[in-house]
């Protein structure tokens, strides 16, 4: 059996007056010095082959192997570790010192970088059973959560000293070694927990950011949630760390204990925001992480007004919650007015041209609206000219967002960027086309996804708006991709399928406020005057050939047949009188003409019917645009569109009740706004809207 560093280390200690403080924890007389007795010397054990030492009075420091060969103890060649081995543990333990759970560090870890090659580390954590073993399988189940080194974080707080938040073990163990008191959070970035921020009631903190922006961000939130619970709260942002470097990079490149404590007096108490939700610091608000130079200024941007001047919480009474608005449309049964609604669908399914359809829909019939394309912006350039190419007259503008550097609505620092940008021009309908390029989160997490949610609340709250996300569906196509927690918080979820043919069918799986709506069923049309456009048109809403032998109830149910979902097994009489809302007798004669015609079979009586190849070539698409003679000032009060399956009956915005709310940009004050149809906040704002489509039916 071979004997440890760790433990060779430990037994050749032993003669210095060595003391087990616990949880891999040593101190003793220095066996650097001679004539030691100083106790001073410090020792922190990780794993069999990982730890540190820190000499207190000397200032000497090193790696558990730079301390065995000091001692004369041979040091194992390093190999390069073939499979996932657990190289450190690190214990949480509770007041008392109880081990309450582990996190483990594995090298080589087990996820994949984007290039398919596996990460230099992986986390796991783990909890005792109560049989000298442990729990692996939802490890953290019903765990009570704490504070890494959270006897000494009381400690800390009860003497008024100052406690460290670095974002990793490892680094807290390090500051710790050197005689600070250091904490943090299991997980790192992104889940800090309001358990932790309750342990430091009353405390001196010190965050100190890892230079990413996930390390930016986390540092902003952890200092968000102390303001006002912490006595004081500082955000030291290191100078020359290297991209996704730490304070162990830091002191370990030479920086000393005393420089650390000169940046610390040198920078000045965080500022919070005083906004519901919270956002960053801005010293790396601009350009990326890794090309940034972090700075310690803890100022802030003024909050957009109408963050703050409303209330945090407000005690109603059931009197006043009659006297709630209910929901109104803005499209109806489809936008619902201030909504959450997320489109998904597989790729190719048509969700973009869903989406788009829906924007253009809203525009013409006089709604704002903000269309964010993060994956392709020249393909809305292309849609958006086929949709008024074919739907000639429908006036509006769609306005769209300039972003160079990307979106990422899991930075806070880019979400209070975005409200800054959009605050003040009165939108209707805000697009995010898709999600996955929108963030850097990981999907399948639901904390990571709650922050979306976060994100896309405070778009809502803050201007007004209904917000439509465009997401992908999961492996199997049965759902949305990723963590429920995005289906679980929007108002209304539709489904886009889509098949090699052009037909789509949009299925509505929840309604917050009611009963889910009937499937729609559409088709993906070329559009002739647009090289490469098309259009998402109604099942039965093009033009038919003149040549053409079928009426237009026959078309629509043999468009509806001809559908992926009935293609094997075909569709009964109710359900196409269902779904195509055709009267009985007319839905009868109809299916009797086809069947003649040959279009369509049915068994026996009582049997689904199906398409035929004939019925299929039938309904080929052959179609021609239907102008109409509508001018873009006349589109206050719009008929419906050509390619409308709804009447936008409540556009433009024409409440009962205006709802009032608070515009402004930055410190400039604010001023009560009730709805209009024109906005008043900045002079570009009036420009934007009143600006001409810029597609006339060619690109």
């Amino acid at each position: 059996m071979t004997i440890s560093t760790a433990d060779l280390v430990l037994s050749a200690l032993s003669h210095y007056r060595l003391t087990d403080k616990g949880h891999g924890r040593y101190v003793c007389d220095s066996p650097l010095r001679t004539g030691s007795d100083s106790h001073a010397f410090s020792l922190k054990i990780d794993g069999p082959e990982r730890g540190a030492y820190y000499d207190h009075v000397s200032g000497d420091k090193g790696s558990l192997y730079t301390l065995a060969t000091a001692l004369g103890i041979a040091v194992p060649k390093h190999k390069v570790a073939t499979k996932p081995e657990i190289v450190a543990t690190y214990d949480y333990v509770d007041t008392t010192g109880t081990l309450q759970y582990q996190s483990c560090r594995l090298e080589p870890g087990t996820e994949q970088e984007k290039d398919g090659t596996l990460k230099k580390k992986t986390f796991f954590q783990r909890r005792p059973d109560g049989k000298n073993g442990w729990i692996t399988k939802d490890a953290m189940k019903s765990v009570t959560y704490v504070l890494y080194h959270l006897p000494d974080v009381h400690q800390a707080v009860n003497a008024s000293e100052t406690i460290y938040i670095p974002e990793g073990e490892k680094d807290a163990d390090l500051l710790t070694l050197y005689g600070r008191t250091a904490t943090t959070n299991v997980g790192g970035a992104g889940k800090w927990r309001a358990e932790y921020t309750k342990a430091l009631t009353g405390a001196t903190v010190v965050i100190l950011p890892d230079n990413d922006q996930p390390g930016i961000n986390h540092a902003a939130t952890v200092a968000q949630a102390l303001a006002g619970v912490a006595a004081s709260i500082k955000i030291v942002n290191l100078p020359g760390l290297p991209p996704k470097g730490d304070v162990s990079d830091w002191i370990e490149s030479g920086h000393t204990l005393a420089e650390l404590d000169e940046l610390v007096q040198a920078t000045p108490e965080y500022t919070p925001l005083d906004t519901p939700t919270g956002t960053a610091p801005t010293a790396q608000a601009t350009g990326s992480a890794e090309s940034a130079t972090p700075t310690n200024s803890q100022t802030t941007p003024t909050t957009p007004t109408n963050s703050h001047e409303l209330p945090r919480f407000t005690v109603r009474t059931e009197g006043e919650l009659a006297t709630l608005p209910d929901p109104s449309w803005l499209l109806t049964d489809e936008i619902q007015r201030s909504g959450y609604h997320l489109l998904y669908g597989a790729s190719g399914s048509g969700k973009t041209f869903f989406a788009i359809d829906r924007a253009l829909r809203a525009v013409a019939a006089g709604a704002r609206c903000l269309y964010i394309a993060t994956e392709d912006l020249s393909g809305l350039k292309v849609r958006t000219a086929a949709w008024r190419a074919h739907n000639k007259g429908m006036g509006g503008a769609l306005a769209w967002l300039d972003m160079p550097h990307g979106l990422d609505l899991s930075d806070v620092t880019q979400v209070y960027d975005l409200m800054i940008a959009i605050t003040g021009l009165d939108l209707d309908l805000i697009t995010i086309d898709t999600l996955r390029e929108a963030h850097t989160g990981d999907e399948n997490s639901s904390q990571a996804m709650a922050a979306v949610n976060r994100a896309i609340q405070q778009m809502i709250r803050e201007t007004g708006a209904a917000v439509d996300v465009v997401h992908h569906s999961g492996v199997n196509d049965g759902r949305e991709r990723g963590s429920t927690a995005l289906g679980a918080n929007c108002d209304i979820k539709w489904k886009i399928a889509g098949d090699d043919g052009g037909f789509v069918t949009v299925s509505c799986e929840k309604f917050r406020h009611g009963a889910v709506f009937s499937p729609r069923y559409y088709r993906i049309t070329p559009t002739p005057s647009v090289e490469g456009g098309a259009v998402l048109l109604p099942v039965g809403s093009t033009t038919d050939r003149g040549d053409s032998p079928l009426t237009a109830g026959q078309r629509k149910i043999l468009e509806m047949l001809a559908l992926s979902i009935f293609e094997e097994q075909g569709a009964k009489s109710t359900q196409i009188e269902r779904d195509t809302g055709m009267p009985s007798s007319s839905m009868n004669r109809a299916l009797d003409s086809l069947k003649k015609k040959g279009f369509i079979t049915q068994g026996s009586k009582g049997d689904p019917y199906s398409i035929t190849p004939t019925g299929r070539t039938a309904i080929r698409p052959n179609y021609q645009l239907t102008p109409t003679n509508k001018s873009a000032s006349q589109c206050a009060t719009p008929t419906t569109p050509t390619n409308s399956q709804t009447t936008p009956t409540d556009l433009p915005r024409t409440p009962t009740t205006p709802t009032t709310h608070r515009v402004g940009v930055g410190g400039s004050g604010s001023e009560e706004k009730k709805d209009t149809t024109h906005p008043t906040a900045t002079p570009d704002a009036a420009d934007l809207w009143d600006a001409p489509a810029i597609y006339e039916g060619e690109v």
